[in-house]
């Protein structure tokens, strides 16, 4: 993908030091993703464009993953045949073509499959391990939120309110890590500032 080639270009042009600075002048949006970046940017630092297997490689595993860490939250609420038609579908949907096959939005799925691993661990008393992970996969993506919210709500319906207000103090964290490092300093402005309501009709 053509954004896979400029990270390269990009890659031979930094050196390790660079690629593990922590700042949002160097990082871009991926300072919000950081994880990310530390996580799966590196083998862009490592693979040439001659190097297609190894990308192939790391795309199938980080898939296969997914699929599993889906499968085990899943299987706390259906049985084995229904748990592993879910998994398939959610991380291999022909919906999903972009994060299959493109390594660079690997991290979407995967983000998911964190976060509802963090939850299967946290629902299995799990608390400090889960929660380490959580805060890990939160700062995976800032897809990240919707999933840690969305979730939370099962420990709620369940009346495990203490596994609640551990997964939304974690996605509370991620907005203020967000809102402060973007919205506050600027740096991650998406909204122009001088757009009015009106300005709509």
């Amino acid at each position: 993908h053509s954004d896979d080639y400029t990270a390269i270009d990009q890659a031979q042009e930094s050196s390790w030091s660079e690629h593990f600075e922590w700042s949002i002048e160097k990082r871009g949006q991926n300072f919000f993703g950081i994880f990310n970046h530390y996580l799966f940017y590196w083998a862009y630092e490592v693979f040439s464009y001659d190097d297609g297997k190894y990308y192939d490689i790391l795309k199938i595993f980080i898939n296969y993953l997914s699929f599993y860490l889906v499968y085990l939250f899943v299987s706390q609420y259906f049985n084995t045949a229904k748990s592993l038609i879910f998994s398939i579908f959610f991380v291999f949907s022909f919906i999903h073509d972009s994060s299959i096959f493109w390594f660079m939005t690997s991290p979407y799925i995967f983000t998911a499959a964190m976060v509802m691993f963090s939850h299967y661990l946290i629902n299995n008393k799990y608390l400090y391990f889960g929660s380490i992970l959580l805060i890990f996969s939160s700062l995976l993506s800032y897809s990240s939120p919707p999933y840690i919210f969305g979730l939370s709500i099962i420990f709620l319906l369940e009346k495990k309110y203490k596994e609640f207000i551990i997964f939304n103090s974690i996605g509370f964290f991620y907005l203020f890590y967000y809102f402060y490092f973007g919205i506050l300093t600027g740096d991650e402005i998406r909204i122009e500032n001088n757009i009015e309501f009106y300005s709509f009709f």
